[in-house]
């Protein structure tokens, strides 16, 4: 009985030693880990877009279109492997978040890894769309993205710069939301 107790205690302890721990996984595995998911959620995404076919330019349909742009950067990680992830010349690998901004041109985030550690070294913004927009706040870049006409926001993406899967789609303020400028004594705002 004691032998076999000892056995099943070598079998289960060498199980759970062949589990990777998130310090083990390879950032090309996370990357492809998350773009298999990010597969998944456009199947839904495609099914709620398809609902608003009849209101293609109202907000909802903007931020569906925003959330299946992003979600498609993620996917471009199995299926676009040779543009989105890049051995650098210093031997760090570079995995892109990149988004199309159709004539105006792409939008390039790079997050860099060491590859000894996978450890996330840094985030560099490689290219940015004509009338796409940047603003930082405490580890985070905000992209606003224009929309047709040249004063509206179609939608605006939340990317960490320490979580590179943390990247949301945020709700974009209406005209309605936004700050009016005040006249001071009269005079008209310029």
């Amino acid at each position: 009985m004691r032998k076999w107790s000892l056995v099943l205690l070598i079998c289960t302890c060498g199980l759970f030693m062949s589990v990777p721990v998130a310090g083990q996984v390879s950032a090309p595995q996370l990357w492809k880990a998350r773009a298999f998911e990010a597969a998944d959620k456009l199947k839904t995404l495609r099914s709620k877009i398809d609902r608003l076919r009849g209101s293609w330019q109202s907000p909802q349909a903007n931020e569906l279109k925003c959330e299946i742009m992003l979600e498609s950067a993620f996917v471009l990680h199995v299926t676009e492997e040779a543009i989105v992830h890049k051995v650098l010349d210093n031997g760090k690998h570079g995995f892109k978040i990149v988004l199309s901004g159709g004539d105006q041109g792409i939008f390039e985030l790079m997050y860099i890894y060491d590859p000894q550690t996978w450890h996330l070294m840094a985030a560099s913004v490689l290219s940015l769309p004509k009338g796409w927009h940047l603003g930082f706040l405490a580890g985070a870049l905000v992209l606003s993205i224009q929309g047709e006409r040249a004063t509206s926001t179609t939608c605006s993406i939340g990317f960490s710069l320490d979580e590179p899967f943390w990247a949301h789609v945020m709700p974009s303020p209406r005209p309605s939301q936004m700050p009016q400028p005040q006249s001071k004594g009269g005079a008209r705002p310029r």
